[in-house]
């Protein structure tokens, strides 16, 4: 019987991937079409945490000053540095606060350090814009992310892409495709399901009350996502804005995009491992919203998660011996239905990004996903690292 209801909630939990999947590929790109201009109500700060970033933060400060407003301001964290990063942002007339503190590293309290001086220094801020380094606002984002937020009064999402620098990298075409999926096309579904979406790090913009009642200090790789589910517990709404984008690039660095994949992943799954918890506390507390948002976070990184359902089908098949063939054949269907949705995605957002003929060298990206699961129980990341992208 346990290990029935074991099975049966895992298919669960597949349904709802099914369900944002399809709900992810009517919708996505719908809103294209309503490109009018939000009017803005208010003044923001855009705070950048930044650690080592002299090769790449002139693009992002460049970018971002061509869409500042009179009222607005950019404010550079430059976090634990030991190169040139706060020297060029001066240089670029950009205002920066060096913070140096080896016990509370990491994105999450920098970006607390940032919040804490434009409540000290620019209390009439309606709106705080959190931006990655090496990331880039697309022509207008940044204004319609703003006007967003002020207009809603709401947390705001914007849409962010990690892009592939090298379309001859097969590597980085699935990375790149596997990101679309999970940043967009399930932000759509989960959108047009009403849960809100998860912060995704980047191109964000939060109403200063918000940060004030919140904190973002966190030696968390993946605080983000942990705030995300703070805000809903709190009744917050994430607003997916999906119009504008955000994007930025992996690195062709093999060490780097290892560093960054291994981070990315390590904190993933471990959030997994603390949602059945949250998940049974929002179902007592009657907080749909959040049993959801719980719910789109057990679910594992792309490949892990594919290769989980082949597993349980073949479990599922060695137990038909005892409990008939029932269960088999519901978690073959699902399966295949997950199967179905995602090669419709491919054809409808993908193939420009993963062309077939590189759908061969899939298996070798997916053999190379099992060494950073084992070093997950072997040897788990639990700092923040910068990825190395020379």
């Amino acid at each position: 019987m346990l290990f029935e209801i074991i099975i049966y909630a895992f298919l669960v939990i597949v349904l709802f991937f099914c369900l944002q999947l399809f709900l992810g590929l009517v919708f996505v790109n719908k809103g294209e079409q309503s490109k009018q201009t939000i009017r803005r109500i208010g003044s923001c700060v855009v705070i950048i945490p930044a650690h080592n970033e002299e090769s790449g933060i002139t693009d992002t400060l460049n970018n971002i000053k061509q869409e500042l407003g009179e009222n607005d301001r950019m404010v550079v964290i430059a976090d634990n540095c030991s190169d040139n990063t706060a020297s060029i942002c001066r240089e670029l007339g950009v205002e920066v606060l060096e913070r140096f503190n080896k016990e509370h590293v990491g994105k999450g309290f920098a970006l607390q350090h940032g919040v804490d001086y434009v409540k000290e220094n620019y209390p009439e801020t309606q709106t705080i814009v959190v931006m990655d380094a090496d990331c880039l606002f697309e022509k207008g984002a940044f204004s319609r992310i703003v006007s967003k937020s002020q207009a809603l009064d709401s947390v705001v999402q914007g849409k962010y892409l990690m892009l592939s620098p090298n379309q001859n990298n097969i590597k980085l075409n699935i990375a790149e495709f596997t990101w679309m999926i999970k940043n967009w096309v399930r932000p759509v579904g989960q959108k047009m399901l009403g849960i809100g979406c998860h912060i995704q790090g980047s191109g964000m913009a939060f109403p200063l009350r918000v940060l004030k009642a919140h904190s973002l200090a966190s030696s968390s790789i993946v605080e983000d996502l942990e705030l995300g589910l703070n805000l809903t517990k709190a009744k917050e709404e994430v607003f997916f804005f999906d119009e504008p984008s955000v994007y930025s690039y992996f690195p062709e660095n093999e060490v780097g995009l290892e560093t960054q994949r291994k981070r990315w992943e390590h904190g993933h799954m471990a959030i997994v491992l603390k949602m059945p918890k949250v998940i049974l506390k929002a179902i007592f507390k009657l907080n749909l919203p959040l049993a959801l948002k719980a719910l789109d976070a057990a679910i594992p990184p792309t490949v892990l998660w594919l290769a989980t359902s082949i597993l349980v089908i073949i479990i599922s098949l060695v137990a038909s011996y005892w409990l008939g063939f029932g269960l088999f054949f519901i978690s073959s269907l699902i399966t295949l239905t997950m199967l179905g949705l995602l090669f419709l995605i491919w054809v409808k957002l993908g193939t420009k990004i993963l062309p077939a003929r590189q759908l061969s060298g899939a298996l070798n990206f997916v053999l190379s996903k099992f060494g950073v699961y084992k070093s997950f129980i072997k040897n788990r990341e639990k700092e923040w690292k910068r990825t190395n992208r020379d």
